[in-house]
């Protein structure tokens, strides 16, 4: 009977022990989620600066290249680029962290981008032909 004395003045100190090395474990879980969170944030906003820095690319391209060469020779010189907005639509990061309308736009913008590029090759290719055909 004496080991039932000494089981019931340890089990307190060892429940303490338990629940203390529990309470530890549960709050370095909130800590790892937090900072995950938090790195996740990061991420998704440095991807919407790639998206940001490659749309005014493309900026660049409509206003100098498809508004000047377009009018005066009906040759565009670059091709508009959505590679950055696939690649953070690819990414299930990005798309949990985007909301449905900003997935929206973004498909917009590369089906709009692709379509663009899509009409002038078109186009440039029937105007060659007829130049050459005029010779």
């Amino acid at each position: 009977m004496k080991w039932l004395g000494t089981i019931q003045k340890e089990s307190p100190k060892q429940m303490l022990d338990v629940g203390i090395g529990c309470a530890g474990f549960l709050l370095a879980l909130l800590i790892n989620s937090a900072i995950a969170r938090i790195n996740d944030h990061d991420t998704f906003h440095s991807m919407l600066k790639s998206i940001q820095s490659e749309a005014a690319s493309n900026q660049e391209i409509m206003e100098n290249s498809y508004g000047e060469f377009y009018r005066r020779k009906s040759i565009i010189l670059r091709d508009l680029d959505t590679s950055a907005a696939l690649q953070c639509l690819a990414n299930p990061l990005f798309v949990k962290e985007a909301k449905a309308q900003e997935l929206e736009l973004f498909n917009k913008y590369v089906r709009d981008a692709n379509l663009t590029d899509g009409y002038r090759r078109g186009y440039e290719i029937d105007r060659i032909a007829s130049d050459e055909a005029e010779r």
